[in-house]
């Protein structure tokens, strides 16, 4: 926070929610620098989880296999996916995939024959251009205001 400074959290009411955001920031980097790891039985567990979300009715045969491409992987293994974010992209995907209407409305929505969309990359891709915004600063303002400003 702002320790450096000499202020503390407690000392100013409108401290408190930056201290937060840093803190949110800090946490983000971390999952974000954390590689997917297949020896990682939580990061095994996710993957398996996240494709249980949005394959309900199907089991997955393999870890490696190429049915990882129906929900938007690019290749047959989910984990080279994740290299530029890391753990933070497969808790974000998991996220919304855990979240049953959540996750069939955007799986139907990327497999619309005109219109769709590889929903895992894209929404790594998206994960990716929000952290952009909290290390730079659009997202870190806007949570402040959001924050202390209604």
């Amino acid at each position: 926070c702002f320790e450096r400074s000499g202020i503390h959290c407690e000392d100013r009411n409108n401290i408190p929610p930056m201290c937060e955001i840093n803190k949110l920031t800090k946490e983000a980097t971390t999952l974000k620098r954390t590689k997917y790891d297949a020896d990682n039985e939580e990061h095994e567990m996710t993957l398996l989880s996240l494709w249980n979300s949005l394959q309900p009715e199907r089991d997955l045969d393999d870890r490696v296999s190429e049915v990882w491409g129906d929900i938007g992987f690019q290749g047959t293994d989910p984990a080279t996916d994740f290299r530029g974010m890391g753990i933070l992209g497969l808790k974000n995907l998991h996220y919304l995939a855990k979240y049953k209407k959540t996750g069939a409305k955007l799986l139907a929505a990327s497999n619309h024959p005109s219109y769709g969309f590889s929903l895992a990359i894209t929404s790594i891709n998206l994960t990716a251009v929000l952290m952009q915004m909290l290390e730079s600063g659009p997202l870190r303002n806007h949570f402040y205001y959001k924050c202390c400003h209604g």
